[in-house]
C-alpha cells in the first residue's frame, strides 16, 4: 500500500472509526430494512437511497458524529428521492398550461450525492482506489465546474485535462437535448457523465435546472423570483 493511500485510510479511520465497526452497523441496518415487508414496495431509487443513508448513519455512529458532511449526505440522498417523486408528478402535468417554464434548484448537498455516480465509473479499482488517476474533461462551461469539484473532492482519483482527446471520461453539468454531447463526444468511445441527465431522469423539457454555482441574474427574467 502506497504512503499516500495509507495516509488517506488513516485519516478516514480517525473520522469514521474502524472499518469493521462501520461495516457491522451498516449491514445490520440494511438487513433490518430488507426484512421489512415494506421494502418490497420501494422502487430501486428508494432502496438505494435508504442503503446509502444507512451507510452514512454507520459512519456517524461509528465515528465522528459532528462531521457535518455525513448529515448533509443523508439529506442529499433523501432529497434525490423527493425530487424524483416530484418529477413523476410533473410528468403528468402539461407544463405549457402555465405559460412559462418551471425551475428546479440543485443544492450543494445534491451535487455531492450525484457526484458519487461519477466515482462509480472509476476503472481499475483496487481497495476503492484506482491504480492511476482518471483524466476528466469538462465540457465548457458547466462541465468544467463539475470536473473542478470532483478533482478537488477526490484528488487521489481524478485530475482535470483540457485536452478531450486525452480524457478517460467526458463530463458535463447537464444532458438536455443531447446536442452538446453529440458535438463533443461524437463517435468517440470515451465514457460520458452528466451531473443531471434530463433524459434518463425523465425531467420535463420545460424545467430549468439551476445549479448552486450559477448567478441568479443569468436566469430568464420571468424565473428569477420562482
Amino acid at each position: 500500500m502506497s504512503g499516500e493511500i495509507g495516509n488517506i485510510l488513516e485519516e478516514r479511520g480517525k473520522r469514521y472509526g474502524p472499518f469493521e465497526g462501520h461495516a457491522y452497523i451498516t449491514q445490520e441496518l440494511k438487513l433490518k430494512m430488507a426484512a421489512n415487508p415494506g421494502w418490497l414496495k420501494l422502487n430501486p431509487s428508494m432502496k438505494e437511497s435508504l442503503e446509502m443513508i444507512a451507510h452514512k448513519i454507520g459512519r456517524i455512529l461509528n465515528g465522528d458524529p459532528f462531521y457535518d458532511d455525513s448529515w448533509k449526505d443523508i439529506a442529499g440522498y433523501a432529497e434525490l428521492v423527493a425530487k424524483q417523486l416530484m418529477t413523476e408528478k410533473l410528468d403528468k402535468v402539461d407544463t405549457r398550461a402555465f405559460g412559462k417554464t418551471t425551475i428546479r434548484r440543485v443544492s450543494w448537498a445534491e451535487v455531492g450525492v450525484r457526484l458519487e455516480a461519477l466515482r462509480e465509473m472509476l476503472p481499475n479499482k483496487h481497495d476503492n482506489h484506482p491504480l492511476q488517476k482518471v483524466k476528466l474533461y469538462g465540457i465548457p462551461r458547466g462541465g468544467a465546474i463539475v470536473v473542478g469539484i470532483a478533482a478537488n473532492k477526490w484528488p487521489v482519483w481524478f485530475e482535470a485535462t483540457e485536452d478531450k482527446n486525452k480524457a478517460d471520461i467526458m463530463v458535463d453539468d447537464i444532458l438536455d437535448t443531447g446536442e452538446t454531447k453529440a458535438q463533443t463526444v461524437g463517435s468517440s468511445c470515451c465514457p460520458f457523465f452528466a451531473l443531471v441527465d434530463k433524459q434518463r431522469e425523465r425531467i420535463p423539457e420545460a424545467e430549468w435546472i439551476f445549479f448552486p454555482w450559477e448567478d441568479p441574474k443569468e436566469l430568464p427574467e420571468h424565473l428569477r423570483g420562482a
